[in-house]
């Protein structure tokens, strides 16, 4: 059996990663957003 603290240390971490990620990919965004008006 997984250690229920290691297990719930892993879904902290796991969550905090998928965070960080989804604020990666919508700055990412709002960056291409701009570029593409500047384009215009």
């Amino acid at each position: 059996m997984v250690d229920p603290v290691t297990l719930y240390a892993f879904i902290i971490m796991t969550k905090s990663t998928l965070s960080r990620l989804k604020k990666g990919a919508l700055v990412s965004q709002c960056l291409e957003l701009q570029n593409q008006v500047q384009q215009l």
